[in-house]
């Protein structure tokens, strides 16, 4: 791609700037990195450096990389399962280190630098190799202030890199190629499925460049199989991760389900922007996060318009979508995602790179309108306006069986996903949402009389009581977290009741200033309590023995009527109510 220049005289030395100057941008960002790193941390070494890049979601690659994925129920009771995160880049540095046994956040590192430079050659020719411009990507993309997330491990490498391969097969028509590549970016991000549009979108442009006209697209596109085979292999990646999901935890939409856990709620994304634009600082001048995340939406949805001016309609298309589809949840790692927006990027240096006189030329052009358009009656040669010899008869049909299979594989995948095989509490969680504590089998062990401190004290006692619905502890207690919180523990068969006291205290922030507590016990409901003011209080109550039957644990469950929210758009799995310190049970006497 980048070094076809090398055919054309004085092409040589072309070739060589296009493979040096990413190269230099490499190990001067690596430099300049590292010295940043150095001068703060006591442990030498680029393995450390590469450790210490790693934020974020780069754990959760490193964990996928090296363990897979989790089954359900999640080891270690936690309701934050890794499914949320796409497979490829991970299964790619899986693949490496097993051919090269070394650290994973290392390897990593390397791989992902790898990607950055290969993204920015398959750049070149999209630049229309314009070398001012190529300079500017290759140093935004390898040394800018950015470049942190195109060096570690986070599918930004990965992404930009198929991203743009799958823009200059389309660039040359290559539909097949862009659709394998398509197949790719859709199971490395999720978003990376939308590029199919961007196919489409040129398949149209394309025929209406021979003449074509848009009603008759329609019929164009069926009587090509391989542009259905194109369309249709494109989003295979998303399709073959929905299946592992739905026959691995049972539930092929996982992936989006486990969002909750993660506190993503569906929202208003004008709101999103206005809240993280509202954030203004406390202190100084400097941008809050939540600012500098609404100023990176808007200045993507700002340069996806300037595509679609420039006519590149299915790139604006692609990248408002990468946009707003995230945006409808909150804010969240904005600013990564739309400077791993390949097509924006490109045109952003392809704008700075250009001489103001250059530049508004460039824009007065892009507005006019065109001078002249392809005659409709120009006598473009339709696929079905020739008759196929026989090997083309029989290659046709193989196209046509295959985009027949790839259809039927994602339809029966996609009614799959849509009836998951999975038990009563992780619809209830994941997918109804019809509670915020998600049950699990935690049982701990217990003697009556005994008083279980849930400050930091007690850590290790009161864990295994802990079913969901709880943080900490810390030290001024467990914190409830939700809207249902839940203990369990063991205990022998009683004739009699039981005595349960409880020290409280209510999380208030006015003008909420009470907490409403309803405690039931086996499903069976004991007591109801308003706490106010932030002082602990002792609680106390009688478990009747229908609560208990024969029962041979103590399920507890804390229902909370007044739960704090940490913002207006959080998810109600945050909500705050209480701080649990303490607990005791005493059998009741007989009397």
């Amino acid at each position: 791609m980048a070094l076809e220049a090398v055919a054309r005289p004085g092409g040589r030395y072309i070739a060589v700037a296009v493979v040096a100057v990413p190269l230099l941008f490499v190990v001067g960002g690596l430099a300049i990195r590292y010295a940043a790193f150095a001068s703060i941390s006591a442990e030498p070494g680029f393995a450390a450096y590469a450790q210490a890049l790693c934020r974020w979601d780069c754990a959760w690659y490193v964990d996928i990389s090296e363990h897979g994925y989790e089954r359900f129920p999640i080891p270690g009771q936690s309701n934050v399962g890794r499914w949320g995160f796409f497979p490829l880049y991970p299964m790619l540095v899986a693949a490496i280190r097993s051919v090269f046994p070394l650290p994973t956040i290392l390897l990593a590192s390397i791989t992902s630098i790898a990607c950055s430079y290969a993204a920015c050659l398959v750049a070149w020719p999209l630049l229309e190799k314009n070398m001012r411009a190529y300079v500017l990507y290759c140093a935004f993309l390898l040394s800018g202030p950015f470049s942190f997330h195109f060096t570690t491990f986070l599918t930004e490498p990965l992404f930009v890199l198929l991203t743009s391969c799958v823009f200059l097969a389309l660039k040359r028509s290559s539909y097949l190629t862009a659709g394998l590549l398509s197949a790719l970016l859709s199971a490395t991000r999720l978003v990376g499925v939308l590029v199919v549009f961007a196919t489409v979108i040129q398949m149209f442009r394309d025929y209406r460049a021979k003449g074509g006209s848009a009603l008759s697209f329609p019929r164009w596109v069926l009587g090509r199989p391989d542009l259905l085979v194109a369309i249709l292999i494109s989003p295979a990646g998303l399709f073959a991760y929905i299946l592992f999901l739905y026959l691995t935890v049972g539930d092929g939409f996982a992936f989006l389900h486990v969002q909750r856990a993660f506190g993503r709620v569906a929202g208003n994304p004008l709101a999103f922007i206005w809240d993280g634009l509202s954030a203004v600082p406390t202190t100084g001048w400097l941008p809050t996060a939540p600012q500098w995340s609404a100023l990176a939406a808007l200045i993507g949805l700002a340069l996806s318009a300037v595509l679609a001016v420039r006519r590149q309609y299915g790139a604006a298309l692609f990248c408002a979508c990468c946009i707003i589809l995230p945006l409808i949840t909150n804010l969240a790692s904005m600013v990564r995602y739309v400077v791993g927006l390949a097509p924006l990027t490109i045109l952003l240096t392809t704008l700075l790179s250009a001489s103001k006189l250059t530049f508004l030329r460039l824009w007065v052009s892009s507005w006019a309108p065109a001078i002249s358009r392809p005659s409709r009656g120009s006598g473009a040669i339709l696929p079905w306006s020739s008759t196929p010899g026989p090997h083309r008869r029989a290659a046709s049909l193989g196209r046509y069986t295959l985009a027949a299979v790839l259809a039927g594989a994602e339809i029966i995948i996609l009614a799959l996903a849509l009836n998951p095989d999975v038990n009563a509490d992780y619809r209830a969680y994941y997918i109804d949402r019809t509670t915020t504590c998600l049950n699990r089998d935690a049982v701990g062990s217990y003697t009556l009389g005994q008083t279980v401190s849930f400050r930091s004290d007690g850590a290790k006692k009161a864990a295994g009581m802990r079913v969901c619905g709880w943080s900490g502890p810390v030290a001024d207690g467990t914190h409830s977290l939700g809207e249902t919180s839940r203990l369990r523990l063991d205990i022998r068969p009683l004739r009699d009741g039981l005595t349960a006291t409880l020290q409280m205290a209510a999380v208030i922030r006015p003008p909420q200033i009470t907490q409403r507590v309803v405690i039931s016990v086996n499903g069976v409901r004991v007591h109801a309590v308003t706490l106010s003011g932030k002082e602990p209080r002792t609680v106390s109550f009688v478990i009747p023995p229908a609560a208990l039957a024969k029962a041979k644990t103590l399920d507890i469950a804390f229902d909370y009527l007044d739960g704090i929210p940490p913002s207006p758009a959080a998810s109600n799995i945050y909500k705050r109510s209480i701080k649990l310190l303490s607990f005791r049970l005493d059998p009741v006497e007989p009397g």
